[in-house]
């Protein structure tokens, strides 16, 4: 159980010119990877108006982006509801721009509106989030935030980043609001220390035999059956080879002609949940119960048979969350949700510890207690919804961050026609019982030309079939977890990692019978191959892993074309 709690604990993280630190960020909204970045301001407390007070900004960069931390004393919710401008001074001349204070901004972008001018033109222009490639994650109230700007935007022809230095000011633009620095000359910054973007792409193939893969995707008014975005949606589905799939958006067609068109596209057996409405889950394996939890079909449980040899019963909650600025009716779904659990749980109609998977579109773009409750089982409306339940059988669920296949970002939604700048809006919400041994957010627009050849796509199918990416998890019951030891598979003490938690060295111990050898496959948590050892017989390998970060790490002993074994390990440095 340590074992288990650690590994799990792994995923819940100046004057004169400041040299910005070569960054490998992660737009994810966790700011894990900000630990070795130094602060390039701090700010007083206490010193704003109510709802701003600045705490501190970091800033990074790398051939790409450049990157901000900005924190706050309280949460806010950062694209709604505030009077928050970036100053950015890109010539460093106070003399062109915008003049405010001591700067000349060439570039405004106000937070709050979600709206931004640049003032490289003559007359300047409005410009939107897309125009200057915005993304601010997390979408959700913070104390704490990401923010990236694409280095390579350019307005009229003039480079909105024309030379290696500038200088930028955080500020609440309310009279007597709070601003970090409080000098009015900003903050000095420089690209001379910028890194290239090094991205070792995902591929999409399916993580291992034994792994089921769940995909998750908003389809965009009833995208799969249109004429002109279907066949889109078809290569998708298709390149990727789902076994599980939760569908959101598809009000027009019944749960059977969704199945049809499923097996139309991806041919076999399909299973539909049978509720018609908003939200349709698909399975390769029989499902053995659907019940609706908030209707018309918007909230549904299926009850899905996986493998009754290997593999427990996998409960899939198949959800459509209330948009935008309806955060009480959010709330009330999330209350629902966890009430529903609770009452499954208690009157026996789920067996005893089976998995749990929450996804879909949560449209988590308010307040974060609704995470908070999905998670925690922290129901706010108790006179209605009864009382808090923790809903992974007396544990919290986990929140899956997934990565792009070909870029360091983890939104979900993009549309560049909108105010909003991307986020993460489609998640996976998962028990501890479970492995999530491979996962990515797929966006054809990012992949190579060889890429999209090999899976049959093509450059524009992520955005021709929806504004929502298809979001993909390969997962496994967690044989390391102590109530699924029956559960463990063919060869699984082939393989043996010690100590775990390590830092930096990995003992690998296998036991492979006598002239026979294989290979040992180190996957870091996105399912990226990271390193490979030949073994053979009985050895013990020793793996240093001081290049690499803290995380989980997936270790597969492979001999020939088949997983004889796989162990999860944690580095804590």
């Amino acid at each position: 159980m340590i074992k288990s709690f650690l590994m799990r604990t792994i995923f819940t993280l100046l004057l004169g010119i400041t040299i910005l630190p070569g960054a490998t960020i992660w737009l994810d909204g966790r700011l894990s990877d900000w630990e070795n970045i130094p602060v390039a301001a701090s700010d007083h407390t206490g010193d704003g108006l109510p709802g701003v007070d600045f705490l501190s900004v970091s800033q990074a960069c790398d051939s790409a982006r450049l990157y901000f931390k900005l924190m706050f004393t309280e949460p806010l919710l950062l694209q709604d509801y505030n009077d928050l401008a970036l100053y950015l001074d890109t010539d460093t001349n106070a003399t062109t721009g915008l003049m405010i204070g001591d700067l000349g901004a060439e570039l405004v972008w106000h937070f709050g509106t979600r709206t931004g001018q640049q003032y490289l033109t003559d007359p300047p222009e409005d410009i939107i989030q897309s125009d200057i490639g915005l993304i601010t994650p997390p979408t959700i109230t913070s104390d704490q935030f990401e923010i990236a700007l694409n280095r390579s935007t350019v307005f009229g022809g003039e480079p909105l980043f024309p030379q290696q230095v500038f200088r930028y000011r955080f500020v609440d633009d309310r009279t007597s609001g709070d601003a970090i620095p409080n000098a009015s000359a900003g903050i000095p910054g420089s690209f001379a220390n910028d890194t290239a973007v090094v991205w070792n792409p995902i591929l999409l193939d399916h993580f291992m035999e034994e792994t089921v893969r769940l995909m998750t995707q908003n389809t965009l008014y009833d995208g799969i059956f249109d004429s002109l975005r279907g066949p889109a949606h078809a290569r998708i589905l298709q390149a990727l080879a789902p076994e599980i799939i939760a569908f959101q958006e598809v009000y027009g067609y019944s749960s059977e002609q969704i199945r049809l068109k499923t097996t139309e596209v991806l041919g076999g057996t399909w299973y539909a949940s049978g509720i018609d409405g908003d939200v349709a889950t698909l399975s390769r394996y029989p499902i053995l119960g659907s019940w609706q939890i908030w209707g018309p079909g918007r909230i549904t449980a299926d009850l899905i048979d996986v493998d009754s040899e290997n593999w427990p019963q996998l409960l899939v909650i198949n959800s459509h969350w209330a948009c935008c600025s309806y955060d009480a009716t959010r709330q009330n779904q999330v209350d629902a949700t966890i009430a529903w659990i609770r009452e499954a749980v208690e009157a026996g109609i789920i067996p005893e510890m089976t998995s749990i998977i929450v996804t879909g579109d949560l449209n988590l773009v308010g307040d974060a207690q609704q995470l908070t409750t999905l998670l925690t089982g922290d129901i706010q409306d108790e006179a209605t919804y009864g009382a808090d339940f923790s809903p992974d059988w007396g544990a919290d669920l986990i929140n899956l961050y997934s990565p792009h296949t070909n870029d360091r970002v983890s939104y979900t939604w993009r549309s560049d026609v909108e105010s909003f700048s991307p986020g993460k809006l489609d998640y996976i919400v998962y028990s501890n019982t479970l492995i999530v041994w491979k996962s990515f957010i797929l966006d054809t627009q990012s992949m190579t030309a060889t890429d999209l050849a090999a899976y049959g796509l093509e450059s524009d199918d992520s955005y021709i079939a929806s504004d929502h990416l298809a979001h993909v998890a390969d997962i496994s019951p967690d044989y390391g977890f102590g109530v699924r030891d029956n559960l463990k598979p063919r060869g699984y003490d082939l393989i043996q990692t010690y100590p775990n938690p390590f830092n930096p060295t990995l003992s690998i111990r296998v036991n492979l019978p006598m002239n026979q050898s294989g290979q040992i496959i180190i996957f870091d948590v996105s399912g990226r191959q990271i390193k490979e050892l030949p073994v053979s017989g009985e050895q013990t390998l020793s793996w240093d892993a001081s290049e690499f970060s803290s995380g989980i790490y997936l270790i597969r002993l492979l001999v020939g074309n088949q997983v004889l074994g796989f162990e999860k390990v944690v580095m804590v440095k």
